[in-house]
């Protein structure tokens, strides 16, 4: 069991964990996720990248957050980086008593010489570290004294932050939800497994909400200099009562009882056509999503819903028509423009474009360690600005007997090992019988 521990807590086993984050962490962000892109790119990019592809859904790096592997990983990495820091609270804890006096660790120390003994020299000494706000811990014929031994927390506060977020990183795997879909402007979805084109979770994600539900309007683009951002006004329903909206885009999220929903950076026409069947019944409406284009037409070939016929609609920008083609068994039922409002006949069926709006890729995320996550950020950043403001610095003086007499031994230890020797030079400066 004890070489267990040491072979988890080992320094190599940290170096190598974290060589290892490397590829997840590009894979994470080159390779497209499930939840976080649209199908259609995922299968773009396998059919441009067919060989890569099979090794990523072979070994899930198209889910990176939620495989298996991750949380073996990350696990490992949070049990090793537990029990480093561990030991190293231990030993902080000692270290605050003072290196030498009660750890033995005295090979830490900076031997800093030997000095002739005199009361008077002694008490001098003592003086010029309280006027260079040390804290005289003891005195008499042993001094010892330390300043800015908050400091020598600052490093063990870093390793605790970076367990708090490896503990949130593996609740993150285990526990989040990431979904992709498309709505056209006027449309809105439930929080439903069904309502998502794509999606990846983790083992113990909680389940959805159905009683929210979210409409999309006001689907626009913004030109911000060098680029254009899609905008989308999000508003939000639950029990069918407006809670809350917010215009969204693609780093700018609406939050609502633990969802994050973003506006993906996908939108192109959406057209709403609006079937009669032979039946009577009806109308049957939804919306066709046309891959975006930038100043080119754009087709897509689709099932038309409730009809037998298959599709394919062309749309040039900025125009108020498509070109439409009906198929039934690949023999051509309708071919020509149809433009909005117009009404074409099929067979039995009556077919219409009642209009051409735009569609929008919208992200809804779940993961509530997050705010774990941020917690041992700041936690690192707290552990970082406590060791660069305050330089730990201690001096252990003590009366030795010598051939010749009577000396006083100088030990001391600080973390920038110059400037703490640079004071030291200083305060040994102040004494007449030990300035050099």
């Amino acid at each position: 069991m004890k070489s267990l521990l040491r072979s988890i807590k080992s320094l190599k086993l940290s170096l190598g964990l974290m060589v290892l984050l490397i590829p997840i962490i590009a894979a994470g962000n080159l390779v497209p996720q499930r939840g976080r892109v649209a199908p259609w790119e995922i299968e773009a990019w396998r059919q441009t990248y067919p060989v890569l592809a099979k090794i990523v859904a072979a070994s899930g790096l198209d889910h990176v957050y939620t495989s298996w592997w991750f949380l073996v990983v990350f696990t490992v990495f949070f049990l090793n980086m537990t029990l480093i820091t561990w030991d190293l609270t231990r030993r902080t804890r000692i270290k605050t008593k003072g290196l030498h006096r009660f750890s033995q660790e005295g090979v830490a120390y900076f031997a800093l010489g030997n000095f002739a003994y005199r009361e008077h020299s002694v008490t001098a000494f003592e003086e010029t570290l309280r006027k260079r706000r040390y804290r005289i811990v003891a005195a008499g014929e042993e001094v010892y004294a330390q300043k800015g031994w908050v400091g020598i927390w600052g490093g063990t506060i870093l390793h605790i932050g970076l367990v708090v977020i490896l503990i949130g990183a593996v609740l993150s795997g285990l526990s989040r939800f990431s979904g992709y879909t498309e709505m056209g402007d006027g449309q809105q979805f439930n929080d439903s497994a069904g309502s998502y084109l794509q999606s990846s979770s983790g083992i113990l994600f909680p389940g959805h909400k159905p009683e929210i539900a979210i409409r999309v309007s006001n689907i626009h683009e913004k030109d911000l200099g060098k680029m254009k951002a899609v905008l989308s006004t999000l508003t939000v329903f639950e029990n069918e009562m407006q809670i809350r909206s917010k215009t969204v885009r693609m780093n700018d999220p609406l939050y609502y009882k633990g969802m994050k929903i973003f506006q993906s950076r996908y939108a192109g026409p959406a057209l709403l056509l609006v079937v009669n069947d032979p039946s009577g019944r009806g109308p049957l409406a939804g919306y066709v999503n046309l891959k975006q284009t930038i100043g080119k037409s754009t087709s897509s070939v689709f099932s038309l819903g409730s009809t037998p016929f298959q599709a394919k609609a062309t749309y040039a920008p900025g125009s108020d028509s498509i070109q439409l083609e009906l198929r039934e068994k690949g023999s051509m039922v309708y071919e020509g423009t149809v433009r909005i409002g117009q009404e074409i006949p099929a067979k039995s069926w009556r077919i219409s474009l009642a209009a051409i709006n735009r569609w929008s890729g919208i992200i809804v995320v779940y993961d509530w360690a997050v705010p774990i996550i941020f917690s041992g950020f700041f936690l690192c950043v707290a552990g970082i600005a406590i060791m660069g403001l305050f330089d730990p610095r201690e001096i252990w003086a003590r009366k030795k007997m010598q051939e010749s007499g009577p000396v006083v031994e100088i030990l001391g230890w600080g973390r920038w090992r110059n400037m703490f020797l640079d004071e030291f030079r200083a305060i040994t400066g102040d004494i007449p019988e030990w300035k050099s």
